[in-house]
């Protein structure tokens, strides 16, 4: 919705030059794409993580605090990823993000990560052979 000091600055905006008005869209343009490039690999991993963890801790019962997850609840949460990925037909990288993302928030609690157990190396294991299986077929 419009205020009256955005509509007044819209129909400015309105009355420059074409050439001006499309040069100020393409510096804005120009701005957000160079902001997000600028963003180191760590920025982008971090929000990477974070994003995988949040849908972790939102598979997780409510009340459940996902700290104490263990290497079977972090297993069965990797199955149900792979289910959906299958459905969808995503390759194994969704796991190895929510894996890696699910070790770095227990390294950053000092924590043991459950992503090592051999529940877990197991069906890492397994989606990788099949990835690779259905890529030769």
């Amino acid at each position: 919705m419009f205020t009256g000091v955005m509509f007044a600055v819209a129909t400015e905006f309105m009355t420059l030059p074409t050439v001006f008005r499309e040069h100020v869209m393409y510096t804005e343009s120009l701005a957000r794409v160079l902001k997000y490039t600028t963003m180191t690999i760590v920025d982008k991993t971090k929000d990477l993580y974070r994003n995988a963890w949040i849908k972790f801790t939102a598979w997780l019962p409510h009340d459940f605090n996902p700290l104490h997850a263990s290497g079977p609840i972090v297993a069965l949460y990797l199955g149900d990823l792979i289910a959906g990925a299958d459905a969808r037909a995503i390759g194994s990288q969704i796991i190895d993000n929510a894996s890696a993302a699910i070790s770095y928030y227990f390294h950053l609690a000092n924590r043991s990560s459950p992503t090592g157990t051999e529940h877990c190396k197991l069906l890492r294991k397994d989606r990788m052979l099949t990835a690779r299986k259905s890529v030769c077929v």
